[in-house]
Formats: structure tokens, C-alpha cells, sequence
């Protein structure tokens, strides 16, 4: 089908249909018991070969824990979990995960583990077992262990390792998983070697938000409480670009999200401003081709000084406004070219802002910050910060819960409504729901809460 542009700026597809609403297929509650802050859906699709069954993985991550379940389009009574990672140092809390760049092999297993979400002694080990499964290969029952990941070192220092790392032909498998939280450090876990491909070190604070380009697969943004934004060429473990200083945040920065063409990013945080940041300035752009030729090395390496990457630090945004939110902005999004946040006051608000092409001349003494407000969506009882909206991949359906289980999903299209079209409500799903998240297709979305319970809604008949 042909993208579009509609009167609101947001792109969407043609003959795109809403759904009528959602039903709740199965919910699982996680054994570390704590709350689970983020669900990520992976891009990659995967056939289970003699079963002629489609299916999609997606992460969670809460305290020092992380999950990968998957989701069989013919078989929707439930989701099954796939792997099951643990962080040794207990005091660890993860608060963001996403999947993005490529493994350094065939797709995931086929198999489902043994691992029981509801008791963790049942998690597959990576410690020992690195052989490359195919996706349509039967591989026997594993034993139950625990599964843990050393984080003092990574893998690399393995030689069979590093040699598949600088041979870039070899990153044909499905998406890499990166998690991060208090421990400053963002962590990159192969799938299918099950286990830590790097570690991405720079940060001085917690790291609340991770989001990969959607044009460069192997570019990630991640937010701090350090009040910096830092772009990453997760290929090469080498961070590319700072931003922050003069004209950035001037607190922690909560939420960070791409622009579709991959160019601008925004992003938002305690200070209540939003800004928008240029990645196509010629001094990013070049910083970016440079990492493309940095080989990764290994931890155990003398490097020459000389021979470092040089990242760069940017400090002044294109367009900076806190006349949107006068409260902690937790979650943004680029909606086409308009822009969606979320503060702590119950309210997400549609809005435009107001960039021309000589607003972008870093010369000028005032940033631009005017904006139009095109529309305000309320959330009752959502006054917490850190719970997280989503749209699906066309923004047309925006969703968030709230602090007592419910789940709002309102129509942003062609013609944004005020009033939600669907209202998710579960018996027993009362505690406060972190975040939701769509699949590719919009036809799961997934949502995670404070009891540590993960639950799959499947879209019911198209409108």
C-alpha cells in the first residue's frame, strides 16, 4: 500500500482500518517480582518450519531481570517464553530495552526453553552453550539453569569471537537485544549465542530510554539521568555523538524518540521541555561515516590513543519549547512530523512545532520554540511519571495505561478523536501499567505493569 500524507501531518496508509477493539489472550507474572518498566517488539518475523506457524518475539525487562517471549500468529491462546537472561548484580534495575542491529547468526531457536516465568531457576544458561541454532532446527530439552551474564567483561575477548565481529558479512541473524537501566552501562545480548555480544560504557547515571534509527539499524540513541543524549554505532561498541551542554536538558532526560526519515530525533525530561535535534549536521553526519570504519576491540586490547574514535559533542538543538508541559515530560514520539508527549498531569497532547529553515541557523541568538497544540488526549488517574504511550508503526492508534490496570487506545489518523475508541479492563490487571507496546502489525500489543505481570492483547475484527 502508498503512504500518504493526512491533514494532521502523520502518515498513513490507504484503506488502513482500525480494529474494533481488543481482547485479552494470556498474561503471565514474572518470578523477580518487580515492577517491569519496558516491552519491546523485535522486526524480524520467523517461520517454525513443519508447523506452518508465523512468529514474533518480544523483550521485557524489570529489576535485574529480562525476558524474550514469543507469539505464534495461528496459535493466539497465549505466548510462550523464549529466553530468560538475569544480571548478577542483584541491585540492578533495568528500565528500557530495545532490539535493533543483527546477530552474528542464523535466526533464534526454534525451541521454546523450559524456562518457567513464574519460577527463575528454570531460565536456559549462556554460560556454556554457544552453538548456532537454526530456526527450523529440533534441538533437545535443555537442563534447568540459571541463567547469568558476567558483566565485568564481554565476550570479546573470546579470538573465535572478535574474528566474527570485524567480518561484517557474518550479521545475518535476527535483531541484537540491548538493555539498560541504573547500572549505567547499556548491555547488548546476542539471541542466539545467548549470550552479552558488548557492553556500551559512557554514561555517568541512569539510563532511562534506548530507541534505534529506523533508517540505520545499528544506530541507538539512549537518554540519562546525566542530563546527556548519546548516539551509539552499536557495530563497532563506539559512541558517536554527545548531546547535551549550553542549550540541552538541564535534568534528567526521561525519553528520547526518532523522527521516520531518521534525520531528527526528539527528546524530553524533569526540565519540561521538549527539543528536537538535527542528525543531518554535517558534523554528526561525518562522525556517523567515520564509525562505520572503527573495528570493535576487544577488552583485552593495547589501543593506541591516537587511533580512538573521536566523538563529538553537539549542544544546540534545532527547537526547544516547555510551553507544551509544565510538568516532568516522560515519554515522546514523533507522529509523522508532528510530535506527541506525555507529561505528569494526565495528558498526552498532539502538537506541531514550528521549525523553518531559518530557524535552523545555529547563529541566531534565540532557539525556536513556538508550537501549535492540535490536540489533547486525557488520561485519568495516569498522574506517576515513567508510564509510557505507544503508537503502531503508522500512527494511527495511540494507547497508555494508567495507575489502576486500564488501557486507553485512541484513533490519531486522518481525524484524531478526543474520546478513546477502546478501554482495556482486566479483573485481575489493577496495578499500574508501565508501558504498551504494538507488534509490526499492530494486531498485538503487549502490556507491562508494577505487579510484574506481562499481558498480550490481540486485535478483534477490523471497523
Amino acid at each position: 500500500m502508498t503512504s500518504v500524507s493526512t491533514s494532521t501531518g502523520i502518515p498513513a496508509k490507504i484503506h488502513t482500518k482500525l480494529p474494533h477493539g481488543f481482547k485479552c489472550t494470556g498474561n503471565v507474572k514474572e518470578s523477580h517480582g518487580k515492577q517491569i518498566y519496558c516491552v519491546a517488539w523485535s522486526r524480524d518475523l520467523f517461520e517454525d518450519e513443519g508447523m506452518d506457524k508465523n512468529l514474533q518475539i518480544f523483550a521485557t525487562c524489570g529489576g535485574n531481570a529480562v525476558s524474550i517471549y514469543e507469539v505464534h500468529e495461528k496459535q493466539r491462546s497465549s505466548f510462550i517464553l523464549r529466553q530468560g537472561y538475569i544480571d548478577m548484580d542483584k541491585s540492578e534495575c533495568f528500565y528500557c530495552c530495545a532490539f535493533g542491529g543483527r546477530c552474528l547468526a542464523e535466526p533464534i531457536e526454534s525451541r521454546p526453553s523450559q524456562y518457567n516465568p513464574s519460577h527463575h531457576e528454570g531460565a536456559v544458561d549462556i554460560g556454556d552453550d554457544r552453538d548456532v541454532v537454526k530456526s527450523h532446527r529440533k534441538r533437545p530439552r535443555q537442563e534447568n539453569k540459571e541463567i547469568t551474564i558476567d558483566l565485568g567483561k564481554d565476550e570479546m575477548c573470546s579470538n573465535e569471537v572478535y574474528q566474527c565481529l570485524i567480518n561484517t558479512d557474518r550479521f545475518n541473524g535476527p535483531q541484537l537485544l540491548c538493555v539498560a537501566g541504573t547500572g549505567t552501562t547499556i548491555k547488548v545480548i546476542d539471541v542466539c549465542r545467548r549470550m552479552l555480544y558488548s557492553t556500551l560504557s559512557s554514561h555517568g547515571d541512569d539510563i532511562y530510554d534506548l530507541k534505534f534509527s529506523p533508517t540505520d539499524e545499528w544506530l541507538l540513541l539512549s537518554a540519562s539521568k546525566d542530563e546527556s543524549l548519546r548516539m551509539w554505532n552499536v557495530k563497532a561498541s563506539t559512541c558517536i555523538a554527545v548531546f547535551a551542554g549550553h542549550e540541552g536538558h538541564r535534568d534528567c532526560i526521561l525519553s528520547v524518540g526518532w523522527h521516520s526519515d531518521g534525520n531528527q530525533f526528539v527528546s524530553g525530561g524533569m526540565d519540561t521541555t521538549v527539543k528536537v535535534w538535527d542528525v543531518g549536521e554535517p558534523d554528526v553526519h561525518n562522525a556517523i561515516l567515520r564509525s562505520q570504519a572503527v573495528k570493535p576491540q576487544r577488552w583485552d586490547m593495547k589501543v593506541d590513543p591516537e587511533s580512538k574514535f573521536k566523538l563529538i559533542y553537539e549542544q544546540m538543538p534545532i527547537f526547544s519549547t516547555n510551553k507544551v508541559h509544565t510538568n516532568y515530560v516522560d515519554a515522546v514520539q514523533f507522529a509523522g512530523d508532528l510530535i506527541l508527549s506525555k507529561d505528569t498531569h494526565n495528558t498526552v497532547v498532539l502538537w506541531k512545532p514550528i521549525i523553518s529553515k531559518a530557524s535552523r541557523d545555529k547563529m541566531q541568538q534565540r532557539l525556536p520554540s513556538e508550537m501549535i497544540a492540535l490536540r489533547e488526549f486525557t488520561v485519568n488517574k495516569c498522574d506517576v511519571w515513567f508510564i509510557r504511550f505507544s503508537t503502531d508503526q503508522q500512527c494511527q492508534m495511540l494507547a497508555i495505561g494508567n495507575t489502576i490496570g486500564e488501557i486507553k487506545v485512541w484513533e490519531i489518523g486522518t481525524r484524531p478523536t478526543k474520546k478513546h475508541f477502546a478501554n482495556l479492563i482486566h479483573q485481575y490487571c489493577t496495578s499500574a501499567i508501565r508501558m504498551v507496546a504494538f507488534n509490526h502489525d499492530a494486531n498485538y500489543m503487549v502490556a507491562v505493569g508494577d505487579d510484574a505481570t506481562v499481558w498480550l492483547w490481540e486485535a478483534t475484527c477490523n471497523r
